[in-house]
């Protein structure tokens, strides 16, 4: 067989090789997040990545606002037929993340990509939807849930009742604030 025919042929079975591994890449079960800390916001995307089959591959997860990249996050990767992967953006401000773009590359070329939304809030975490009214044992006064005093009350303090009547009855009196 004649040299420049059997190179050629070589590079063209890498070249459909290399596509090939690039289709085997997925992912699946994409699990967004928002963590509010005092001092800032840990965007993060959770996922399973499957089908590396190259040690020179990373994972870079680009964080938008709208068509505004605001950061983006990457990490190295191992051969594997599934990486647990989690990768955050730290910012210290609140932004409206809306999708991330993840994609992966070998080599510096893109042989993964795709975009997913990005579902969170940041706001406080929601009360239990059977505490209408929450106080503290360290007081007489009892809450609504979406008081000012209430979110005060630490975890290990905080009581709730399922009514008005409940608290009333329990020896708590009404917040002057919320007017529960």
């Amino acid at each position: 067989m004649n040299k420049k025919i059997f190179f050629a042929l070589l590079i063209f079975i890498l070249a459909i090789g290399t596509v090939i591994a690039a289709d085997n890449i997925r992912i699946d079960d994409v699990s967004t997040d928002i963590e509010k800390t005092s001092s800032e916001f840990v965007y993060t995307a959770v996922f399973d990545l499957y089908g590396v089959s190259n040690d020179d591959c990373k994972v870079v997860a680009y964080f938008y606002e709208g068509d505004t990249l605001v950061k983006n996050t990457t990490q190295d990767l191992a051969v594997a037929d599934k990486c647990e992967i989690s990768l955050n953006c730290t910012l210290d401000a609140e932004k409206d993340i809306d999708h991330i773009e993840i994609v992966v590359f070998d080599n510096n070329s893109v042989i993964f990509n795709q975009t997913e939304t990005f579902n969170s809030t940041a706001d406080e975490p929601q009360q239990e939807s059977s505490a209408t009214y929450v106080a503290s044992s360290n007081s007489d006064k009892f809450h609504t849930p979406n008081c000012q005093w209430a979110k005060k009350i630490s975890g290990s303090n905080k009581i709730t009742f399922s009514s008005r009547d409940a608290a009333v009855n329990s020896g708590y009196t009404p917040c002057s604030v919320c007017h529960p």
